[in-house]
């Protein structure tokens, strides 16, 4: 499905990870210049499967367990007007503490792979985290693929190693931590779990998850490369 419509994207927003992974530039008055000066390119997007449907497209991520409890806290008013520019800090931490395991299997490329897990995302564009710019390292948008971070019931210390390791961009492995990445992914749970797509719930698991190559045309940088395939 290719969308004819061009997206040009003013990044207004607090992480603005879509924007950092195509490279536009995070000042709104250059990124408004950007869209009578830049490129169109054609890069993939995520779908949510739905069961006689379309399916749901997303850019960025679509994400299961502690993710999800971080967006019902870091969307509440009375949060942000309390804690400010800190309050997706105060909301990751709060979802942390809260954090809930849930049983699941994935299946991918003919495997199943059965976790409990309290975090699960599949990922379309490579950046995250904000301000930290943090990456998926190898991931691009147009690579036909998505990244999973599969996340076990871990101690808060080792969740801690691991965040620690993706700020000074080290990828040693942490045992509980899982990563790949497939072109489709199906997830089973035992019971509905919500799950958010680019930081808005949408929809519940179990689902299936694949990539849209060539789905959507965006305004980037001339800089900003592609795959001509």
């Amino acid at each position: 499905m290719l969308f004819r419509s061009i997206l040009g994207v003013v990044p207004l927003g607090t992480s603005n990870d879509v924007a950092r992974s195509l490279g536009i530039p995070i000042d709104p008055v250059r990124a408004v210049w950007l869209l009578a000066t830049g490129k169109v390119s054609t890069i993939d997007t995520g779908l949510l499967k739905v069961a006689g449907g379309h399916g749901r497209h997303f850019v960025h991520a679509a994400t299961v367990g502690v993710n999800v409890a971080f967006v019902r806290l870091a969307t509440q008013v009375p949060l942000r007007r309390r804690v400010r520019r800190f309050a997706y800090v105060v909301a990751a931490a709060r979802a942390l503490h809260q954090r809930e395991p849930f049983p699941c299997e994935l299946h991918y490329d003919g495997k199943v792979d059965r976790f409990e897990l309290i975090h699960l995302s599949a990922i379309n564009a490579p950046v995250f985290g904000g301000f930290l710019d943090l990456r998926v390292k190898g991931a691009n948008l147009d690579d036909r693929l998505l990244d999973v971070i599969a996340i076990e019931h871990l101690p808060i210390h080792r969740l801690a190693l691991a965040a620690v390791q993706w700020l000074v961009g080290r990828t040693a492995s942490v045992r509980g931590i899982h990563t790949g990445r497939v072109s489709e992914l199906r997830v089973e749970s035992s019971r509905p779990l919500e799950l958010a797509l680019d930081g808005e719930i949408a929809g519940v698991l179990p689902a299936e998850f694949a990539v849209a190559g060539n789905a959507l045309r965006v305004i980037t940088p001339h800089e900003f490369e592609v795959n001509d395939d």
